[in-house]
Parts: C-alpha cells; sequence; structure tokens
C-alpha cells in the first residue's frame, strides 16, 4: 500500500460517523485548503441502499471559505471492500480522463480494520440504479468515461509495481468451490433456467478453460472491477462519475467492458456504444484497437460473468427488497446474454455439444 503522505496516523481514525468532528475533518482538510474554516458540522446519510459495505455521509457547514462540505465514507477494511480504494486514490487517480470524485484525504487502520475517505461533494446529482439501463447519449458518455480510465493505464508498468492489486487476468477456481455453490444455485433457481443454462452449470469448469484461454494474450489494464450503475452518479443528468473504487484491479478491458454493453446497456444499442467506447480510447491512447479480437475477448468476459451472476451469489440472501430484485435482475440479464453468445459465437460453448 502506498504511502499516506500528510494523512493522519491510523489512530487518530474515526471509527463512526460521531467521531468526524469540526476539529478532526478541519485537521485532514487543512494540508489541501489552508484557509479553510470549520466551526460546527451536520451531516446526513447519503447513498443508503446503493453501497452494500459502507457508510457514506455529507457534511456541511457555513464558512465564507470553500469547501463549505464534503463526502465521508467509512468501512470496515475487514469485509469485501477491503482496503484497495485507498491505494486506488494514492495512485491511479492522476492522469484520468474521467470524473472521479477529488480525494482529499485517504487512510486505512489495519490493526483496527477501518477506512476513511474524504472526497469532493459533487452537489445536486442523479444516482444511477441498476436495476435500471441507460438511454443511448448516456450509455455513450459512460463509453467514454470508461476507455479514458482504461486508457490512461494502458499497459502500464505502473499496474506490475502495485502488488496490492489483484490480477484478474485468469479465473482459477476447483470443484470445491463450484460443487456446493452449483447445488445451492439450482435449489433456489432451478424454475427460472432453461435447459441450456443448466447445461452450461453442469459443465462450467470447462467453460473456466475456454475464458482464461481466449484472455491469455488480453493486454492488461486498470479496471474498475465491479462496474454497474449503482456506482455510477449523474451531474446535470448528462455527465457520469465513478465512484466506489473498493474493488479495483488488473486485467483485461473487456471485464469492465461487458458490464458496459451486456448489463448497463440496451441490447439495440450495444454496437453503437462499443464504438463509442473503441473510438475514445483510440483517440485517448493514439493506437487502433483490433475491434474484432477485443469481442472475441467478451465472450470470455461473457463466461466470467456467468460465474459470477449464478455461482458467486448462490449464497447471497438479501436483505432487502432491492437487493432481490439486483438477483433477479442479474439472472434475466445473463440468461438473456447466453442467448446471445449461443447464436453469435458457438464456438464459445462448444464444450456443451
Amino acid at each position: 500500500m502506498p504511502d499516506q503522505d500528510n494523512n493522519l496516523s491510523r489512530d487518530e481514525l474515526p471509527a463512526s460517523v460521531a467521531a468526524v468532528t469540526a476539529v478532526w475533518l478541519h485537521q485532514v482538510l487543512q494540508p489541501r485548503f489552508p484557509h479553510i474554516e470549520i466551526n460546527k458540522v451536520a451531516s446526513e446519510r447519503i447513498g443508503e441502499g446503493y453501497g452494500l459495505a459502507s457508510e457514506i455521509f455529507c457534511f456541511n457547514w457555513e464558512s465564507d471559505r470553500m469547501p463549505h462540505s464534503v463526502v465521508a465514507k467509512l468501512w470496515s477494511t475487514a469485509g469485501p471492500a477491503g482496503a484497495r480504494e485507498v491505494g486506488f486514490y494514492h495512485t491511479f487517480v492522476k492522469g484520468l480522463t474521467a470524473w472521479i470524485p477529488d480525494c482529499y484525504y485517504a487512510a486505512i487502520d489495519p490493526e483496527n480494520d477501518r477506512g476513511v475517505l474524504i472526497l469532493e461533494h459533487l452537489g445536486r446529482i442523479t444516482q444511477g440504479d441498476c436495476l435500471l439501463q441507460l438511454s443511448l447519449p448516456l450509455a455513450n458518455a459512460v463509453a467514454r468515461c470508461l476507455a479514458g480510465i482504461h486508457a490512461a493505464w494502458f499497459e502500464h508498468e505502473a499496474l506490475s509495481l502495485a502488488s496490492w492489486l489483484p490480477s484478474l487476468s485468469t479465473w482459477e477456481r476447483g470443484p470445491d468451490w463450484y460443487a456446493p455453490r452449483r447445488a445451492s444455485f439450482l435449489e433456489r433457481f432451478n424454475d427460472r433456467l432453461d435447459r441450456r443454462m443448466r447445461n452450461l452449470l453442469d459443465r462450467f469448469e470447462h467453460a473456466q478453460a475456454v475464458a482464461n484461454e481466449r484472455l491469455a494474450r488480453a493486454p492488461v489494464t486498470l479496471l474498475h472491477g465491479d462496474l454497474h450503475l449503482d456506482n455510477f452518479v449523474f451531474v446535470e443528468d448528462t455527465v457520469p462519475v465513478l465512484l466506489d473504487w473498493a474493488r479495483c484491479a488488473k486485467g483485461p478491458t473487456v471485464l469492465d467492458l461487458y458490464e458496459l454493453l451486456f448489463s448497463m446497456s440496451n441490447a439495440t444499442d450495444r454496437e453503437q456504444v462499443y464504438a463509442a467506447y473503441s473510438a475514445a480510447f483510440e483517440a485517448y491512447t493514439g493506437k487502433a484497437l483490433d475491434r474484432a479480437e477485443v469481442w472475441h475477448q467478451l465472450g470470455a468476459a461473457f463466461l466470467r460473468n456467468f460465474a459470477l451472476a449464478t455461482f458467486g451469489i448462490a449464497n447471497w440472501q438479501p436483505a432487502s427488497p432491492r437487493e432481490a430484485a439486483m438477483i433477479d435482475t442479474g439472472l434475466k440479464r445473463t440468461i438473456e446474454a447466453l442467448s446471445y453468445w449461443s447464436r453469435q459465437d458457438p464456438a464459445l460453448l462448444h464444450f456443451l455439444i
């Protein structure tokens, strides 16, 4: 994990929202804003229901000096969020040709498993919703945003130097991972599946090898790693801002791109959104994409996504109606994607014959 620059020592990280006081905020913000004045702060919970592993609050105060408000994100690093988001803000946020909230402070307390971010407050925004899909103009805007992120760190040596950043270039799970999850998934969702989907579930160990072979030579870049619309907000309803880098990783571009094309976009817009991404990526890097090869790799990304959308959610017990709807929506999109790839790329699923 990178050095923490001018951050406070880990003993001074707030353990809860009550510990985010005017004094503490003044201490962490003063290096960035030397003349900041914070006398009394008020907090408001935001993003509830959209961040499953953290708590997010807006803090505001009255002052003649900017800023007047910030967003604080607090979480346990012992959970699924881990500590990667702090590493992202210290290492990879510079140079991104995409709107990422400005980070004023990022630190972890490894002894007490705490993480804290203090971020730019974006003002009035529209929250994205993973249960919905984007209009074509918004999907194209997100495509350009994603291309800017991938292009900034495409085949960059900083990826290999960041030992804390996991690689997603291969997918390796053994029978002891698949078997119990397969049984749980079928027990819960068998009535929603068609024959083809059951067949793929039964033989998915073969799919893993196919996916890894297709991605074996794919170039590596910085990945968001958890791309869905809950992690986007839109400024003035048109400009996408990408949040929550807790699962950032390094790996083939298609692992992010698949989510944009097959989950966030309408099927009828898919080719146009892909064209927008490709054109932006080529403009940022000055390199031509082999668009046919990238599409070939997207088939591998589908197989990886299939594993996460089935085996990966087998033991997820939804804690709210919205979480249950997320599972249902994910299953429907996975079934539709399987139908698409069965028609468009039969060789991808040759092991099912």
